[in-house]
């Protein structure tokens, strides 16, 4: 009996030890994102998983697919750092039944950091209702072993080494996104109406928190590393912070701005967002305005609304885009990122 007790205080001290480590700040790493180069079959072509510092520098391509990728969703770093999920769209032509030409799926799959382990983690089954994902957003359990998604109506988890499926909790049914907190104790989720909530990591005690933008499929929220509060688009489309004790801050950034899903750091010092449209004097036509895209750029956010910054990583030209029709000049087409998400080093 001794000995058995004395078991069962240190794995709940691993345990624990495993969670506070997870939820703690680490140091800031790369930035994993995708990028949408030029036409095929040009170099570099189609949708690619890319890393880079924040500044862009040491960009370099990660090898995720031996065919042509027609999508890449979501990557996310593991809280060790090592690794990457994301959504892959790859092959296939849409016949059901046909070996062929067979059906288009997102399949789940994990990727070292430096481009090696390409792997499926889950894959689309038929009759199998724990498979029926939806292409949202994953999360990570805090010992890196497993990558969190959801059905219509559930959040799972799924052992990258094993591929053993659990299920988390029940989700409200077609609601929007969900994300498990770094700790691994709550879960936040949105409902259809943008609803922001949070409740145990089993799925008792729901608590509503705010309402939020509910642009990018209600994806547009993301724990702080230390699983007390949530960086939002809030209802009007800008970043703002939300406490999970209760109270919603006001927007860290003004003016008509559409912004993406802001992320943070993971040392908690700052958010990491893409500004979509910026509006701007046109100096031909007095009194109005034009719109200049932001494709190929991040915005870093100080949480405490003290200013914004364009960063890297500069993805270049992608080929034109037509002419000027006052100058003639050809127009570029910067390449295109987006999903971007911030490594942890610890």
């Amino acid at each position: 009996m001794l000995l058995v007790a004395a078991a069962l205080v240190a794995l709940a001290t691993a345990s624990t030890s495993v969670a506070a480590s997870a939820s703690s700040p680490g140091a800031n790493g790369l930035i994993a994102y995708v990028k949408r180069g030029p036409a095929c079959p040009a170099p570099e072509c189609g949708e690619a998983l890319w890393v880079s510092a924040l500044d862009g520098s040491g960009a370099r391509r990660l090898k995720v697919s031996k065919t042509i990728v027609r999508s890449i969703l979501f990557p996310t770093w593991s809280p060790d750092g090592k690794r990457i999920a994301f959504f892959d769209l790859t092959g296939g032509g849409g016949e059901q039944g046909n070996p062929q030409r067979p059906p288009l799926w997102h399949q789940l799959w994990v990727i070292n950091a430096d481009g090696s382990g390409r792997r499926v983690v889950l894959d689309f089954r038929r009759r199998d209702p724990r498979t029926y994902y939806l292409r949202l957003r994953p999360s990570w359990t805090s010992n890196s072993r497993e990558v969190t998604y959801q059905t219509e109506d559930a959040l799972w988890a799924v052992d990258v080494g094993t591929r053993r499926i659990r299920r988390l909790a029940g989700l409200p049914k077609l609601g929007g996104s969900a994300q498990l907190s770094p700790d691994g104790k709550r879960i936040a989720y949105t409902n259809a109406a943008g609803d922001l909530y949070v409740m145990s990591s089993t799925g008792g005690g729901k608590t509503r928190l705010a309402r939020i933008s509910t642009w990018g499929f209600n994806d547009s929220f993301d724990w702080s590393p230390d699983s007390r509060k949530l960086a939002v688009l809030s209802e009007s489309g800008a970043p703002s912070i939300v406490s999970v004790a209760g109270g919603v801050g006001p927007p860290l950034v003004a003016g008509p701005d559409r912004w993406e899903r802001p992320i943070w750091s993971p040392d908690g010092s700052t958010l990491l967002s893409q500004r979509q449209q910026v509006p701007e004097p046109d100096p031909d036509r007095p009194g109005s305005f034009r719109t200049r895209m932001e494709w190929d750029r991040f915005t870093t956010i100080d949480p405490g609304g003290r200013g914004v910054a364009l960063v890297g990583p500069g993805t270049g030209s992608c080929g034109t885009r037509g002419q000027d029709p006052r100058t003639g000049k050809r127009l570029t087409r910067p390449c295109q990122i987006r999903d971007p998400s911030w490594q942890p080093r610890r």
